[in-house]
């Protein structure tokens, strides 16, 4: 995030203290009043952010590494992404290793999404991993995505390569290699959280140190965008070969897009005036 954008690192620090307290609601303490009992272990590409996980996740946080950034092409995001992830669950690794702890399910999240709801991670298979169900933004009408005549931002439906394949990931689009339709229907998943066995989630590590590999097999795949929606796809159905779930059971959204959504409806709120502010969603994003 810039200085513009967030404040700088009061900024930062404030919106990761603000995503943290709705994971440790909704993802820790739903847990636990199951008896099911939570860790988190934590990685950035920024130095400075470890006394900043330490306030905000306070005893779960079991482990976390933080480093400067190995790869600042904007290119790249997706490498570093799955490179994050990997260290994260490495981390894990090596905790249960010195404990001899057994996990059995690994939930990586984004650091920067908002939770909005109670997480059923008992709903998520321990043998295959899962992503989340999204209903694409670029579909017009959104109806199959409304609930009760209020369109909401919803989890329920899928995009395809095509609605998200932008030549550089500012919306320009660019003709690409034909796509079988197979891989225009499959090739596309949520990249903001991954769910699974913990050593199918460690497997990203392969994303980042197999890159060249897979940036090969996407213009092959005729997809011509190495976003992570696809990469994840790819490792999971030729590399894994795993057959995944979708699950609308963690109800979250990136903090940047919550809080424009929040004012949003707020703004709705106001010009409809106190009867129309009823018609609100009390969880918009989910």
């Amino acid at each position: 995030h810039s200085t513009a954008r967030d404040g700088g690192r009061a900024g930062r620090r404030m919106l990761l203290r603000h995503c943290a307290a709705t994971h440790l609601r909704y993802i820790v303490d739903a847990q636990a009043a199951r008896g099911v009992h939570v860790d988190i272990f934590a990685h950035s590409w920024n130095r400075e952010a470890a006394p900043w996980f330490e306030e905000a996740y306070g005893a779960v946080l079991r482990r976390s590494r933080h480093e400067p950034p190995l790869f600042t092409d904007p290119t790249l995001k997706a490498r570093s992404q799955a490179l994050s992830i990997a260290r994260a669950a490495a981390l894990m690794r090596e905790f249960a290793a010195s404990r001899h702890v057994n996990y059995t399910l690994a939930l990586a999240l984004r650091t920067d999404a908002v939770v909005s709801a109670p997480v059923a991670l008992h709903q998520m298979p321990t043998d295959t991993v899962t992503f989340a169900h999204w209903c694409c933004k670029h579909r017009r009408p959104l109806r199959a995505c409304a609930a009760d005549g209020v369109v909401r931002l919803p989890l329920l439906a899928s995009c395809t390569v095509a609605d998200y394949a932008y030549a550089d990931g500012v919306g320009r689009r660019r003709r690409v290699a034909r796509r079988t339709a197979d891989v225009e229907r499959r090739y596309f998943v949520m990249d903001w959280w991954v769910a699974g066995p913990p050593a199918l989630v460690a497997s990203w590590d392969r994303i980042a140190s197999q890159w060249d590999e897979y940036v090969a097999r996407n213009a092959e795949l005729g997809i011509g965008n190495l976003w992570s929606h696809f990469v994840w796809a790819q490792h999971t159905y030729e590399v894994l070969r795993a057959r995944p779930r979708f699950s609308s059971a963690v109800c979250a959204h990136i903090a940047r897009r919550h809080f424009e959504l929040v004012r949003a409806l707020r703004e709705q709120a106001r010009l409809a005036g106190p009867g129309g502010a009823r018609a609100l969603p009390t969880k918009p994003w989910g």
